[in-house]
């Protein structure tokens, strides 16, 4: 794990940036906002709409960097897994009288495949849950914006003058990951992914046959297990890792951010303690304010370069025994990618 977290995530601020990452231009804090609510809705629409939109709030860098939109290939004109077309094939055994005696055969059924659009940063599952960074991109005295439940506190500990400017939901985190969608809703609830965290915004009907698939990922490469003989197909038509209810994934990533905002922390102790010179230059500026820290709105740049190395390993061809989007995928990287290990 630390062999792993060390080139996703320290080299981020660490490496790159050997100066201190605070903001020693501004005289005064930027109006900024952020939007750190994960909606998978939101997210497709940021990808493939004619405008998509970007994870850059704050205008400023917003207009530095480019982007183009992502075609979602289940709902694109010339999608590869545009409706109704079904790409994946799931044999069956079939057994049946002939002339008085019991004969098997082999039976096959076509399914369609969707895809959604996956926070490669989860909100609900990572980002909100570490304080540690979202202190540098929240701005003091202001809340996160985060939505929570009943009873829960949203976070206020900011430590900086003015918003970040993130948005979750930017195009720059999300990546098209195939998953039951087109086979499960209503009709095979125990293998439909769970609602309410970073929820997917797909909504379809199942299609019909779903009744037949069937088993788990602890027997998987038991040949009569046609949901594994589905995931198989999804992986490699879908070109990415199988996608659903993913809280190990989610715990990974926070370890990620957890580790970049220690790295900000050290930043900070700097600052306070006078070894930045471009701080002390402008310490009287920050005190009169006394709104907090001058923003790192790069730190964006960063969690845009953290969301780009997660989609190395989750487009299908990239592994990593850490990082899986559903325990599907975890039975796919022991029994496939690391047999060794199985």
């Amino acid at each position: 794990m630390t062999e792993l977290l060390e080139p996703i995530s320290i080299g981020f601020i660490t490496e790159e940036d050997t100066s201190c990452p605070f903001d020693h231009e501004l005289d005064e804090p930027p109006t900024v906002k952020n939007d750190l609510y994960g909606d998978g809705g939101a997210l497709d629409a940021s990808m493939s709409n004619k405008t998509p939109k970007s994870t850059y709030l704050y205008e400023k860098l917003k207009n530095a960097y480019e982007i183009k939109r992502i075609p979602n290939p289940r709902k694109e004109k010339n999608g590869d897994l545009r409706s109704p077309k079904k790409p994946v094939k799931v044999k069956f055994q079939r057994a049946k009288m002939v002339g008085g005696n019991l004969v098997t055969y082999e039976h096959e059924t076509r399914y369609p495949l969707s895809v959604a659009a996956h926070h490669c940063i989860p909100a609900q599952q990572s980002l909100k849950k570490c304080e540690t960074i979202l202190a540098y991109m929240v701005k003091q005295g202001e809340d996160a914006g985060l939505k929570l439940g009943s009873g829960e506190s949203d976070f206020s500990g900011g430590v900086v003058w003015a918003n970040v400017g993130y948005d979750v939901n930017g195009l720059q985190n999300g990546k098209y990951l195939p998953g039951n969608y087109a086979v499960t809703r209503g009709a095979m609830k125990k293998w439909a992914p769970k609602e309410g965290d970073d929820s997917e915004g797909v909504s379809e009907p199942p299609a019909d046959g779903v009744e037949l698939l069937t088993g788990t990922p602890d027997d998987a490469l038991n040949d009569q297990n046609s949901c594994w003989q589905y995931v198989l197909q999804a992986v490699e038509k879908g070109k990415g890792q199988f996608h659903d209810s993913h809280e190990p994934y989610g715990d990974f990533v926070l370890l990620v951010l957890e580790a970049i905002g220690e790295d900000m922390t050290k930043f900070e102790v700097k600052v306070a303690l006078g070894e930045c010179d471009k701080c002390n230059e402008r310490k009287e500026l920050i005190t009169k304010q006394g709104k907090g820290i001058p923003t790192d709105h790069e730190l964006v740049t960063k969690l845009n370069k953290l969301s780009s190395k997660l989609m190395a390993y989750l487009n299908g061809t990239g592994w990593n025994e850490e990082i899986y989007t559903s325990r599907w995928m975890d039975a796919y990287m022991t029994k496939i990618i690391y047999p060794r290990n199985a």
